[in-house]
């Protein structure tokens, strides 16, 4: 019950109360061998998401590591789900933006990435995530040069994942802009950042925090 509660409050924006029911829920299933079964695990990732929409970043990290622990276990360090997991570590450490939390998250993103060009077809999304996370992550350590020879690959595989029209198409244009941007490249960051305001406009419309970023 509390992990439907916790989830009905994040999609509500209350990701305290989210946190909150979702930690009840795990406390619940954990057993003395840890969480052992996959919906254990991915009520777990539900906190982690949570707790960082929260703010709650320490509390973020710790779960996002125990999902990362589990899934290796299950189903291999060179699993999809492994690299996804993976990366999501990787993103939650980009938000902390320390020097060291940055070049784990570079590290994080490098493998993530490479699992998943192993599979080329298979989880696109993912891999343009990954793409984008890399690159963004190369960017905060003052290496924009080196993460737009990152970018292409993002904006081609979520093309491929999601068509041209979405707003994750949009927000990886963003990114590319303000890279475009920090190496001199206005006219290429003009463009990108002109199709990416054209995306977010439609899909999320001008009032969303999303749009704003642009």
């Amino acid at each position: 019950m509390q992990r439907y509660r916790g989830r009905v409050a994040y999609e509500r924006g209350d990701y305290s109360a989210a946190a909150a029911q979702l930690a009840l829920a795990v406390r619940s299933m954990r057993s003395a061998d840890g969480l052992v079964d996959a919906e254990s695990v991915n009520t777990l990732s539900d906190l982690a998401l949570a707790q960082s929409r929260a703010g709650q970043l320490d509390r973020a990290e710790r779960s996002l590591r125990e999902v990362l622990a589990s899934t290796g276990q299950r189903f291999g360090q060179d699993s999809i789900s492994f690299a996804i997991d993976l990366d999501n570590l990787g993103a939650m450490l980009q938000r902390r933006g320390t020097a060291a939390s940055l070049a784990e998250a570079e590290q994080h993103a490098r493998r993530a990435l490479d699992i998943l060009r192993r599979r080329p077809g298979v989880a696109l999304a993912e891999r343009a995530t990954a793409a984008n996370n890399l690159a963004r992550t190369l960017e905060l350590q003052n290496r924009p040069q080196e993460a737009l020879a990152i970018y292409p690959e993002a904006v081609a595989a979520m093309r491929q994942a999601v068509g041209d029209r979405h707003a994750l198409m949009g927000i990886v244009l963003h990114n590319r802009g303000r890279a475009e941007v920090a190496v001199g490249a206005l006219d290429a960051a003009a463009d990108s950042l002109a199709q990416a305001q054209d995306i977010l406009a439609a899909t999320l419309g001008q009032d969303h925090p999303r749009y704003a970023i642009w």
